[in-house]
């Protein structure tokens, strides 16, 4: 539990998270004024809305927030991604660029977080899988709203816990990674709600999700989105990153049987510190 309170970002980037969430929704409204563009409202998703989101080593963070407009703009969605993208471009001071990448905007912010604007039109104001997505190849339905749900039934009356077992989850991978691809935010979620078993233990319960992660993908290499566009979340793996991260989850599953049966708290902190990373050191 103080691990997953470690875990949380620091009131330093969740001060500036919030004053770049604020200074993207003015650009964005000022665009849409000038271009006439309908647009409709704002959402934040992903882990922010799930209550995923971690802190990474650097105070790297990332929050996602949906465009919406309706009724559907009387543009191409690679056109509206890419006046949406020139108006960052135009007015960001960080030397890194905002990129106009297939299925979003992404503005990072000096190193330490960036913001991802997919954007949307809805069919209807109303109801579930309304929503279509811009990409470079054209719209997709695509409703976030749909993973929310499916995620939260995943979780049941347990959905705090599996919530802090994906954050358990996305650390790991994090302190893993080492210049290597690994599994990220919405793919563990995925694979985390799949083979989600409440128990009265968080230790016990991740060592079920890591054990159904290394059988399924030993079995087959793939983890879909389980709602529309049901993407493929894995498909960028290389033959050595698959490799490298069947390993550390089989040295980890290892590990990690005999840390949940061990007497000793002391002993057993040390094997969950040795694949946590940094933040449970600060969390003991």
């Amino acid at each position: 539990m103080e691990f997953n309170e470690a875990l949380n970002i620091s009131p330093t980037v969740k001060k500036k998270l919030g004053s770049a969430n604020k200074s993207v929704r003015q650009h964005i409204k000022k665009l849409c004024a000038e271009k006439r563009y309908p647009f409709k409202r704002f959402k934040v998703q992903g882990s922010k809305q799930l209550g995923t989101l971690i802190r990474k080593y650097g105070e790297e963070s990332d929050i996602d927030i949906g465009v919406y407009f309706y009724p559907k703009p009387d543009i191409l969605p690679r056109s509206l991604m890419a006046a949406m993208h020139t108006i960052f471009v135009n007015g960001h001071q960080s030397r890194t660029q905002p990129e106009h990448k297939k299925k979003c905007i992404r503005i990072p912010y000096a190193g330490k977080f960036h913001i991802d604007l997919p954007i949307y039109y809805l069919e209807s104001s109303r109801g579930r899988g309304k929503s279509f997505l811009a990409t470079k190849n054209g719209w997709v339905k695509s409703d976030p709203r749909e993973f929310e749900d499916w995620f939260n039934e995943k979780g049941g009356n347990d959905k705090e816990q599996l919530v802090r077992l994906v954050r358990y989850l996305k650390a790991w991978c994090h302190h893993i990674a080492d210049d290597r691809r690994v599994p990220q935010g919405v793919a563990l979620t995925t694979m985390a709600g799949t083979f989600y078993r409440p128990m009265l233990r968080d230790d016990q319960a991740l060592l079920h999700i890591l054990k159904g992660i290394s059988r399924k993908l030993s079995r087959e290499w793939s983890c879909k989105m389980p709602v529309l566009p049901k993407d493929e979340l894995l498909h960028k793996f290389s033959v050595s990153d698959r490799a490298y991260f069947m390993q550390q989850i089989k040295l980890f599953i290892t590990d990690a049987e005999s840390a949940v049966k061990m007497r000793s708290v002391e002993r057993a902190s040390t094997i969950w510190r040795s694949y946590l990373g940094r933040y449970f050191e600060k969390s003991n």
